[in-house]
């Protein structure tokens, strides 16, 4: 500013502020979802650097290949940046201002000059203004992908903070958690963690990314909170201002088709910063299960429905010593071990019922009783006494195999 003031003196350099205000309000006329992200910085400063440097470059008799774009006109990429206004848009505000002063030079000019020095002088602006612009979004171009990339960089690494001191139990490192996270965290929420299998390709990151853009649409919640842990894993969390309904495994299901390869865990449903934590980590349990089961009947775990074998399960190592206690021989691989496993857990879920589990084992009432009484011979123990830690075990190994 000083500079122009020594080059130009100080009226074309007010000039130029007064036009850099009209091309402001230009832009937010025109753009009005501009309205609220522009700031002196984002419009004015560059319409009023890129007025200056034409008039001094028309001065001192600069070619337009000469021009250079000040600094000043680029300090408006992080102030976009950080506000979140796309690139597109905050180049098609340039364009409308710099049409705007454009025209004000030519309607300055063609008050101001003598009729034989006005074509020339036209055409020496037209250049400049050109050359201005073409050099100008290319730098700013360029500076503000960089500016994204740094920006981008560093609030992932404080939202990975802010998420890993909720799950910690920790104090929170910033002042404004929800600000940075994008979400409020006083709502209800149900967190997945979403992981890739050994067959599920190349391109299972952005297979991720899309799975998680999925469940959140069907589960019509609102923006979700995604992040990369790192590896082949991805953490979700959908929120609701209402608690969302019971049954969201079975709509995530129906509307859902997983890739190949990708599969996912759902936590409970829990409300508050608390509930941000707990669900997340019931979601981490339930994938720990569905990652380490032999019965798989889909690729979305549910901590509803796994809930208590993540609980017996918690320490794997107690599990198996468990299981052996209470099975002996019976926790053999083999088919025939397996079929008396199957019978008795169904004969004990459905409360010692051999037609009931005889329906789903698709055999005679009387097999499965034969069954029983088979597996009772190998227990050596008689199940009236003591049903319930038997049921316990076989649960466990139905759904973590001890063998294996």
């Amino acid at each position: 500013m000083t500079a122009a003031r020594e080059v130009l003196g100080p009226g074309p350099v007010g000039w130029a502020a007064q036009v850099a205000k009209e091309a402001e309000l230009r832009v937010v006329e025109l753009l009005p979802e501009m309205a609220g992200t522009t700031s002196i910085d984002t419009v004015r400063r560059p319409a009023e650097a890129c007025i200056l440097t034409v008039l001094i470059a028309l001065h001192a008799g600069t070619s337009g290949e000469a021009v250079v774009t000040p600094q000043l006109a680029l300090e408006g990429n992080r102030d976009s940046v950080h506000r979140g206004v796309a690139l597109d848009r905050v180049l098609r505000a340039m364009w409308i201002s710099h049409v705007h002063h454009y025209e004000r030079l030519l309607e300055f000019l063609d008050k101001t000059l003598p009729p034989h020095e006005l074509a020339d002088t036209v055409r020496r602006v037209t250049e400049l203004s050109f050359a201005y612009v073409e050099a100008f979004t290319a730098r700013f171009s360029a500076e503000y992908t960089a500016e994204r990339e740094a920006w981008l960089g560093s609030l992932a690494a404080t939202r990975r903070q802010v998420i890993e001191d909720i799950i910690a139990g920790v104090p929170i490192s910033v002042r404004d958690p929800e600000r940075v996270l994008g979400l409020d965290l006083a709502r209800h929420h149900r967190a997945a963690v979403l992981w890739t299998e050994d067959d599920a390709g190349t391109d299972s990151a952005h297979a991720l990314h899309r799975l998680a853009a999925r469940l959140a649409d069907a589960a019509d919640t609102g923006r979700p909170l995604v992040v990369r842990p790192g590896g082949t894993s991805l953490w979700l969390w959908m929120s609701w201002a209402a608690p969302p309904e019971q049954r969201l495994a079975e709509r995530l299901r129906d509307a859902v088709d997983a890739p190949h390869g990708i599969r996912a865990a759902l936590g409970p449903l829990d409300a508050g910063i608390d509930g941000f934590r707990r669900s997340h980590l019931g979601a981490l349990e339930v994938r720990r299960v569905a990652a380490a089961s032999t019965r798989r009947s889909s690729w979305l775990a549910d901590h509803d429905e796994l809930e208590v074998i993540a609980l017996l399960t918690a320490n794997p190592e107690h599990a198996r010593w468990f299981v052996h206690r209470q099975l002996g021989a019976l926790a053999t691989d083999d088919d025939r071990s397996a079929e008396l496993r199957e019978t008795l857990r169904l004969y004990l879920t459905f409360e010692r019922s051999r037609t009931a589990a005889a329906q789903v084992l698709h055999v005679a009432p009387n097999t499965v009783g034969y069954r029983v009484r088979q597996a009772e011979a190998i227990l050596g123990t008689d199940l009236a006494k003591d049903p319930l830690r038997i049921g316990l075990a076989l649960e466990i190994y139905d759904y973590l195999n001890p063998e294996k």
